[in-house]
Parts: structure tokens; C-alpha cells; sequence
């Protein structure tokens, strides 16, 4: 971090890039289904142009210009930490700014703010990066002020303004960009700030953007953490749930020999969601497992149904179903009790 009795002076420059590259409509698993919101007499309701911040002072989706999610970060942070300095090791209050918005693009919000906290200088821009780097370290740390009037500035600063929890409802807001800016993040910033956006838009009543947003947040080979398994509940009493991938749900209902591996993974996927299975899904797959008995596909879909069973707390009727496939030597014995383990 910077010293800060070595670091002034005020500047600061904007990133331009486009923060939507060509994943980004495949991070979403659903339609859209929100329509634009209008103001007062039908109208969008804008703020002048003047009231909004450059482009750049909220897009984090080009803060990490060269990052990936399958390189590492840290060659990034060392040519940023290089850069602070001039030949007569002046301190850049640019360059600054440019290792501050790259630690809160790597949500490192606490880094970000020593950095910018070292400044002798602030400048508005500072002040705007330090409140982004606050809602990243704790996203879930209760309205912050200051975004409310950004709302109408595009689709980042509604976004911020969403995550802040300051906006005072949906109108004036179209979710559609913000949605689609979202979905173009980097997996790291949709894990992260995922369940904070779905949340406030649950408050504010936007049932299908929360989901949208969900199914946009990628999940991890070690299951959902604690935020996302209460937007799961809180999604779930509500009635809505994750639509597994198109693709797999429409070979599970087909009479494909993958069927069966098509069921398989709706399961493990809404296993690893934290999510409960459809009702039709576990039918299908006690339905299969009957239909293909003495195949090796009998034993496989059903363990499903039972797993099924277990992600809809219904676990009576998945222990009687585990010990029924038991007797009738459906399922193997290491399998009956690693399922009887889950129970």
C-alpha cells in the first residue's frame, strides 16, 4: 500500500472500453421479462446530463483491462504497483487512482480505500472509487448515500445504486441494461455482488430481474455459499426458482437414451445451487428409473429421485424410496449409504 505522507495531487482519467463482451448474453439462463420504466406522465425519467459522472467512474467492468478468470491477477497488480512512481519518484496521483480501481475490480474494496485514503488531493472521482471499494468489501452493509441521484446515469450507476440499496424504487430505471451489464460482468464480480444486487431488487418488488440476476450468478465446485442459499430461500418462498440450462431440460423430457444423463445433471445443478428440484423432474426420474430397469441406468436416476427429494426437504419420503431401491437391489450398497449419510 502507499505511504501516505508520499502520495498527492489530483487527477484522474476514464476508462472508455465497452464493459459488455461476447459472453455476456450467455451468462443469462432466462428471458429478460422486464420492461423499461417510465416516470412521471409516461416518461424516462432523466437526470441532466451534467448531474452524471463520466462513463468510466463507475464501469468496474473495465477496470481489469488484460484479466481473465483463468489468469492470475497479481502480474496485473505488480505493473500498477510499479507505476505509482516517476523516475524522481514523485508519486502519480493517476496512477493511484488506476492500482485503486484494479483492487476493487479484484474486490480488494479495503486496498482500495488505503490507497485512495493516502491522497492528499481527493477529488470527486476519489470519492466515488472509495464508496464503490466500501459497497465491494461489505456489499451487504446497508444503504450508503450518494448513489440515489445516479440512477437515470446508465446502466453501471443503477447498478451501484441497486447494490447501495438508496434507490427508492424501480421507476426511473431501465433493468433491461442494467440486467444485460451485469450478466456481462466477470464471474468473480457476478459471485460477489450477485446476491446483494437480487436482494435489493426483491425489496423493491422486481421479482423477475431478482431472478434474472440469480441465474446469471455462476456457482462453484464447492456449492453455494451462505448469501446465495438465502436468495435461494428467499426466491423460493416467493415461488420462483432457477430454470435449469434449455437445453438439458428439454433432452430430460425426450426419448434420447441421454435423457437419463440429462435428469441426472438438472439434479446435480440444482444441487449445487442450493436450490429444491421441480416436482416434474423427480417424477420423470422415478418414472425412468422404472422404465429402465436392469439397465445401468436404473440405479443412477434413482439416487436422483431420492437426491431430488432431499433438495425439497422431503426427506420421509426419500428415505422410504432409498430403502425400497435397497431391497429391490436397485441401488448398490456404497451408494444407499452415501445417500443414507445426505438423510
Amino acid at each position: 500500500l502507499l505511504d501516505p505522507r508520499r502520495t498527492s495531487g489530483a487527477d484522474a482519467s476514464d476508462l472508455q472500453t465497452d464493459p459488455l463482451g461476447p459472453e455476456a448474453s450467455s451468462n443469462l439462463r432466462i428471458d429478460l421479462g422486464v420492461e423499461p420504466s417510465t416516470g412521471v406522465g409516461g416518461q424516462p425519467r432523466l437526470l441532466p446530463q451534467a448531474a452524471c459522472a463520466p462513463r468510466g467512474s463507475y464501469d468496474i467492468a473495465s477496470w481489469g483491462p488484460g484479466i481473465s478468470d483463468k489468469e492470475t491477477p497479481w502480474k496485473a497488480l505488480a505493473a500498477a504497483r510499479v507505476a505509482l512512481f516517476d523516475t524522481l519518484d514523485a508519486p502519480r496521483a493517476q496512477a493511484a487512482r488506476s492500482l485503486a480501481r484494479l483492487y476493487t475490480y479484484l474486490t480488494f474494496g479495503v486496498e482500495a480505500q488505503a490507497v485512495l485514503a493516502s491522497l492528499a488531493d481527493p477529488s470527486p472521482d476519489s470519492d466515488r472509487l472509495a464508496a464503490l471499494a466500501r459497497i465491494v468489501e461489505a456489499p451487504d452493509g446497508g444503504p450508503m448515500a450518494g448513489f440515489d441521484a445516479m440512477v437515470a446515469c446508465g446502466p453501471a450507476p443503477a447498478m451501484w445504486a441497486l447494490i447501495a440499496g438508496t434507490a427508492p424504487d424501480t421507476l426511473g430505471i431501465d433493468l433491461n441494461p442494467v440486467l444485460l451489464y451485469f450478466a456481462g460482468l466477470p464471474r468473480h464480480l457476478r459471485q460477489h455482488l450477485g446476491p446483494r444486487l437480487a436482494d435489493q431488487l426483491l425489496d423493491l418488488g422486481a421479482r423477475d430481474a431478482a431472478l434474472t440476476v440469480r441465474n446469471a450468478i455462476p456457482t462453484t465446485p464447492f456449492g453455494p455459499p451462505p448469501a446465495l442459499q438465502l436468495l435461494a430461500g428467499r426466491l423460493a418462498a416467493l415461488g420462483l426458482r432457477l430454470a435449469p440450462r434449455p437445453e438439458l431440460s428439454t433432452l430430460s423430457r425426450s426419448s434420447s437414451p441421454e435423457a437419463a444423463a440429462a435428469l441426472i445433471a438438472i439434479v446435480d445443478q440444482a444441487e449445487t445451487d442450493g436450490i429444491p428440484v421441480a416436482e416434474d423432474y423427480v417424477a420423470s426420474a422415478r418414472l425412468m428409473s422404472f422404465e429402465r430397469a436392469g439397465t445401468a441406468d436404473a440405479a443412477p436416476l434413482k439416487a436422483a429421485e431420492v437426491r431430488g427429494r432431499l433438495t425439497r426437504d422431503e426427506f420421509a419420503v426419500a428415505l422410504s424410496t432409498l430403502r425400497a431401491a435397497q431391497s429391490d437391489d436397485v441401488i448398490p450398497a456404497e451408494s444407499v449409504a452415501r445417500l443414507s449419510h445426505k438423510i
